[in-house]
């Protein structure tokens, strides 16, 4: 499994409580060979899935779709599933988390960022300076960035908008040439309630654009692009560029989504608004953001890479 999935299943595991077993053998489906997908029991009945081709087993965007032209038959029984086998190990949430081997530094983060979200650059900016002395060097030489690079395939809400804007803005030697390029994947619908709060996502891709755009645009150089998620690499990645050639890579494996705003407020976002008035709604805007689950960090990744 690629580690940026193997990051993202270990962080859910973390936060729903679920355990996760390691099968000894590869399970199938009633009387037939093929490979059992997934299987789920209520109190009177269950379901199991199978699959005609066993790649579409493996975790990932294509999940449960009709990956390469594979087929999902499934079998209802009136039964109960059996529990699982005692010999099927348990593969704890840390057993999945593989470090990249060029990013030499590791930041476990819980609390440290949480605050006004106006002051969220400030404070990850310290913290990166605090944990990576060698980054801090580079930060505070001023040196100018040539190019910024932030690929996420979920930035969707105006939230994540709010922090994004917010790291950038305060990163040290950014200039008003310095290239700013984020890629992130195009919308597509989830559900159909109308989003209303501040941490809901756009139902509407141009609007995302345009207010993207507005407050990215007085940074630098910006240029805002959208792909289909399997064209893009699943893992969250900022990429720093001098003007001397260095670079450096940092890896977030929840990317911002691991923020939310603390319980209690009610954030209103006009989303059935003019894409202008939403900018303007965000321009000024500050919420309090806190940690998804203070239990358990979000991890960032760091190392100087070549070019």
């Amino acid at each position: 499994m690629p580690a940026p999935l193997a990051d993202e299943l270990a962080a859910l595991l973390r936060f729903v409580g679920a355990q996760l077993r390691v099968a000894l053998d590869q399970p199938t489906v009633g009387t037939s060979s093929l490979p059992l997908a997934i299987e789920l029991s209520g109190k009177n009945n269950c379901v199991r899935w199978a699959t005609s081709d066993s790649s579409a087993l493996a975790p990932g965007p294509n999940w449960g779709n009709s990956f390469q032209q594979a087929r999902f038959p499934r079998l209802s029984s009136m039964d109960q599933l059996p529990p699982l086998l005692d010999d099927w190990p348990v593969c704890a949430p840390e057993a999945l988390r593989h470090p990249p081997a060029d990013l030499l530094h590791e930041l476990a983060i819980t609390t440290e960022l949480k605050g006004a979200s106006n002051g969220f650059g400030s404070r990850a900016w310290t913290l990166i300076s605090q944990r990576v002395p060698e980054l801090a060097r580079r930060l505070t030489a001023k040196m100018p960035l040539a190019e910024i690079t932030y690929n996420d395939r979920y930035l969707r809400s105006p939230l994540m908008l709010l922090l994004l804007r917010d790291w950038l803005e305060t990163l040290s030697g950014r200039q008003p040439d310095t290239r700013i390029i984020v890629a992130t994947a195009t919308l597509e619908a989830r559900d159909t309630g109308e989003p209303r709060l501040l941490y809901h996502d756009w139902r509407d891709g141009d609007d995302r654009r345009t207010v993207f755009e507005a407050l990215l645009n007085p940074l630098g150089a910006a240029t805002f692009s959208e792909a289909a998620a399997h064209c893009l690499p699943h893992a969250r990645e900022l990429r720093l560029c001098w003007i001397d050639g260095a670079c450096w890579r940092m890896r977030l494996d929840q990317g911002l989504g691991y923020w939310r705003i603390i319980p209690g407020i009610r954030a209103v976002y006009p989303f059935d608004s003019a894409p202008e008035r939403q900018a303007s709604r965000l321009e000024n805007h500050a919420v309090q953001v806190t940690g998804m689950d203070l239990r358990y960090p979000t991890f960032w990744y760091m190392g100087e890479v070549r070019t």
